[in-house]
């Protein structure tokens, strides 16, 4: 018996189209409270800054950036709570791996672009 060589027209469909690029995931924590955590925007400047944000549709509910001082510390602010959005600092960052750790607040992307 012969081996079919068909290949089901969904697969080639989907591996001509190119490779998927899966949406950052971002993690912000302020005071023990978890704000972002899940897909998110996150990208870094040019200068290595990094900002990330979650919303819906052309509205930011969240965002956070680390501002770089060295190659692993940095200075971090963020939006705020609801519905004032003050910016707020959040004081020194330390890098560890895929995150930015201070005092009060944790700041992760992966898949940051």
């Amino acid at each position: 018996m012969r081996t079919s060589r068909i290949i089901p027209a969904a697969f080639v469909a989907g591996a001509l189209a190119g490779p998927a690029h899966a949406a950052p995931t971002c993690l912000l924590e302020v005071a023990g409270q978890r704000y972002i955590d899940g897909p998110c925007d996150a990208f870094r400047t040019s200068d290595g800054h990094l900002i990330i944000s979650v919303g819906n549709g052309s509205r930011i509910s969240y965002w956070a950036m680390v501002r770089l001082q060295g190659s692993d510390d940095g200075v971090a602010i963020w939006s705020g709570t609801l519905p004032e959005h003050n910016e707020e600092h959040l004081g020194p960052m330390q890098r560890e791996g895929s995150c930015w750790i201070g005092a009060h607040a944790r700041i992760c992307a992966w898949g940051a672009r």
